[in-house]
């Protein structure tokens, strides 16, 4: 295995975080989506902001919830970044 497979190969912090994560609606749950989703497109060369918007109580969940919410269309980014990361 050469480094460049180790590092592919290697869990980032947001997906250690992802797999303790028991409900991606709760708001700490929602908070590692977040980071997941900027993590993936800043990777990629965009800028995505996503902000998590506290949402009512939802009767099927028998909670409140947290939504997610960017600038993206379609579920694409729009921004590039300015200083792509290498």
């Amino acid at each position: 295995m050469d480094d460049a497979t180790a590092t592919a190969d290697a869990p980032s912090e947001v997906s250690r975080e992802a797999r303790t994560a028991k409900d991606f609606t709760d708001r700490h749950g929602a908070g590692i989506l977040k980071k997941m989703i900027e993590t993936y497109w800043r990777e990629h060369g965009y800028e995505v902001e996503v902000l998590l918007v506290p949402a009512a109580f939802t009767p099927a969940l028998r909670a409140a919830r947290y939504d997610l919410r960017s600038h993206m269309l379609n579920g694409m980014p729009r921004n590039p970044l300015k200083d792509p990361v290498d």
